[in-house]
C-alpha cells in the first residue's frame, strides 16, 4: 500500500540577484552657516531649503552560504533650494563730514543654496538569515551643492561702496 506523497519543501531563500527601483519624494531642512559673525556683520546665515527629488537605483548581490556581498548605485535629480536675505544700517563716524551730517552705511546680503543632483556607489557585506539581511555598507557619494553669497555695502545711498559675490560647487 502506498502512503501519502511527501510534502513539498520550499527552496531556501537566496539574496543573489539584481535589483532595480525608482524613488522619489520631497526634502526640507534648514541651512545654518556662520557668516554673520565673520565677514559681513549681517545676519543672513539661516534659511529654509526645500524641494522635490527623484531617481533610480540598481544593484547586485551575491550570496555565498550565509555571506552576502553586493554593489549598489543610485542617481537622483533634485530641485532642492532656498535663499535668505538681510540688511543692516550702521552709523558711520570715521570722518569729520559724517560726524557733522550723520552718514550711515547700509549692508545688504543674500545667501542661496541649490542642489540639482547626487549620486552614490556603495558596496555591501552582510549575513543572511532566511529573508533577513543584516549588512554594513560604505562607498562614495557625490553631488551638486551650489551656494551663493552676495553682499553690497552703500554709504548714504551711493552704490556700491563695496560689492561682492561668490559661488561654490561642491
Amino acid at each position: 500500500m502506498k502512503g501519502p506523497p511527501p510534502a513539498p519543501t520550499a527552496a531556501p531563500f537566496s539574496w543573489t540577484g539584481f535589483d532595480v527601483g525608482l524613488q522619489g519624494g520631497y526634502g526640507w531642512g534648514a541651512e545654518s552657516d556662520d557668516l554673520s559673525t565673520t565677514e559681513f556683520g549681517v545676519l543672513v546665515d539661516h534659511f529654509s531649503a526645500n524641494g522635490p527629488f527623484g531617481g533610480a537605483h540598481a544593484g547586485y548581490n551575491q550570496q555565498i552560504g550565509s555571506l552576502v556581498i553586493g554593489l549598489y548605485g543610485e542617481l537622483d535629480g533634485f530641485d532642492l533650494h532656498g535663499t535668505g536675505t538681510a540688511s543692516s544700517t550702521t552709523a558711520v563716524s570715521t570722518d569729520a563730514i559724517c560726524l557733522q551730517q550723520g552718514c550711515s552705511s547700509v549692508t545688504k546680503a543674500s545667501i542661496g543654496f541649490q542642489n540639482t543632483w547626487q549620486a552614490f556607489l556603495l558596496a555591501r557585506a552582510g549575513v543572511a538569515v532566511d529573508r533577513w539581511l543584516v549588512y554594513l555598507t560604505g562607498g562614495l557619494a557625490v553631488g551638486d551643492d551650489r551656494e551663493n553669497v552676495s553682499v553690497t555695502e552703500t554709504y548714504d545711498g551711493v552704490d556700491p561702496a563695496w560689492a561682492g559675490s561668490q559661488t561654490n560647487t561642491l
